[in-house]
């Protein structure tokens, strides 16, 4: 028996078996690649709150802000950004004005 009662079972197998998982032997898997990895679309909704008939909001507005969130979670708003293979599309745009 191993000091610290593992009786040679270490502890990466204690926690498998805790799971419910089989010990396959394996002890390294190849990286996923982020390349390799789905891409999760988001669909936007925006409401535009108006004061009176006219819009304040224009259409060019609206997609520049999607284009500023593909961006960032895309990996490309500066150096340090990460792809987290999320993107952004304008689905829908209601416009509240008031009654």
């Amino acid at each position: 028996m191993l000091p610290g009662g593992g009786g040679g079972t270490n502890t990466s197998s204690r926690r498998r078996s805790a799971r419910g998982e089989k010990d396959t032997g394996a002890t390294a898997t190849a990286p996923v690649q982020v390349e390799d990895m789905p891409r999760l679309l988001i669909p936007l909704e925006f409401v535009v709150f108006s004061r009176g008939s006219a819009v304040d909001v224009s259409d060019m507005q609206l997609q520049d802000q999607v284009a500023v969130l593909n961006a960032a979670y895309g990996g490309t708003s500066d150096a340090r950004a990460a792809d987290a293979r999320i993107a952004f599309t304008l689905d829908k745009v209601q416009v509240c004005a008031p009654s």
